[in-house]
């Protein structure tokens, strides 16, 4: 076994590149939660063995880590009760195994706990030469009022990754997104400190949104631009009202992009940035687990043939 795949298999971030894989001759196994894979571990010996599907991790594998895991995380159904306790066992494992072998994982784990930090990620990215759109997060009236008296037009964001409740989804919730405020809606805050603060930011007049999938240290581009010429707060509200491109990226800003994957130790990253109306580059931030397979099908499978690529190079150096 070459490669590892740690991911669904009914991922098709998994499948695309599981099959570009193959078509360069390097051997491979999906190490899936659904539909299951079938897995041992072993401890002997002070020596750890790992079996996935009858065949042997070896000195000479690598994991290519795409372990989007979720359950159902809301709703009194049993089912929910029985898919979330699974998938977290399942998780759990996974991440024992990556940890176990963190040297030969992309991305590793520690990487990942790192740029979960947004202001970690922010500093550094300012440290490279790109622009930090104004923001202030707090739970004091005054402090927000600040805000909006200093930017002329405020969006809001969630701190985290944050669920709400939403039965007409398929895992039971949806994410909050990015939406415009107005300082009437931050009146709960006018009796005292809530537990809860708000982010709030100035929100940044675009010339071009842009999605950039950095692989190694490569990279393929893409602009957002609205179908009616109207850009909105995000885009993944209206996702209908956007069309991708491949977009040449200044050499500046990849090499910015190609540091800031060397600081975090990094495989893979998917980076969102503004390029607004004064020609700014602002950095809104970078998901190492982000998705792109909607960009592959568009861009005649770039991506997945450049992931392929460098896990075979990776692997290769073993």
């Amino acid at each position: 076994m070459d490669v590892l795949i740690i991911g669904r298999a009914d991922d098709p971030h998994v499948t695309s590149v599981n099959a570009e894989l193959g078509r360069i001759g390097k051997s491979t196994t999906i190490l899936s939660c659904n539909p299951p894979t079938g897995l041992t571990v072993r401890l002997h010996n002070n020596d750890i063995d790992v079996c996935v599907d009858g065949k042997k991790f070896t000195d000479k594998t690598i994991i290519y880590n795409r372990n989007k895991i979720y359950a159902r995380r809301f709703g009194k159904d049993p089912k929910f009760v029985v898919d979330y306790v699974e998938s977290s066992q399942w998780k759990a494992i996974t991440n024992e195994i990556m940890g176990a072998f963190e040297s030969r994982t992309f991305n590793n784990l520690s990487s990942i706990g790192a740029l979960s930090n947004k202001l970690i990620q922010s500093i550094e990215a300012s440290k490279l030469g790109f622009l930090l759109p104004n923001s202030t997060i707090s739970n004091i009236y005054s402090d927000i009022v600040t805000e909006f008296e200093n930017s002329r037009e405020v969006i809001t964001k969630s701190i985290n990754e944050l669920f709400i409740p939403n039965f007409s989804m398929p895992l039971g919730y949806c994410s909050l997104m990015t939406s415009k405020v107005s300082l009437g809606d931050f009146d709960f805050y006018r009796s005292g400190p809530l537990s809860s603060p708000s982010l709030v930011q100035k929100m940044i007049r675009k010339q071009k949104e842009l999605r950039i999938c950095c692989i190694g240290e490569d990279s393929i581009c893409f602009a957002i631009e609205p179908v009616d010429g109207h850009f909105g707060i995000d885009w993944r509200k209206n996702e209908n009202r956007v069309m991708f491109k491949l977009e040449n990226l200044d050499l500046g800003i990849k090499q910015s992009l190609i540091a800031f994957m060397r600081k975090f130790n990094l495989f893979t990253g998917q980076f969102d940035v503004i390029l607004s109306e004064d020609e700014g580059y602002y950095f809104l931030e970078c998901n190492p687990q982000g998705q792109w397979y909607w960009l592959d099908e568009i861009s005649d499978g770039q991506i997945s043939k450049l992931y392929a690529r460098e896990l075979s190079r990776v692997q290769s150096l073993v």
